[in-house]
């Protein structure tokens, strides 16, 4: 799916699959959802940053889905991560 340069397909793609992982779970799938829609907000208006996203949905909606951390890592902004990603080592 990871391409080098990541595409709205990429990103439907990945969203379908997070879909898919939680159909016995509906509440999780949305919760993943308004995470990505308040950060998308608060990004613009406080600057809330990617690892405090990386770390609310990987160590805890995600915390149980190694493959769904290391996709998600790669839908961030690098350049705003307080901790340095090395995508090799996630999961």
């Amino acid at each position: 799916m990871v391409t080098t340069r990541l595409t709205m397909i990429d990103a439907h793609e990945y969203i379908c699959t997070v879909k898919d992982t939680f159909q016995d779970n509906r509440e999780m799938y949305d919760t993943f959802l308004m995470v990505m829609k308040d950060f998308r907000t608060t990004r613009q208006r406080y600057k809330k940053s990617a690892d405090e996203v990386y770390h609310e949905v990987c160590d805890g909606l995600f915390r149980d889905q190694p493959e769904l951390r290391v996709e998600f890592a790669y839908f961030l902004p690098r350049r705003e991560m307080g901790w340095k990603c090395n995508l090799n080592k996630l999961g």
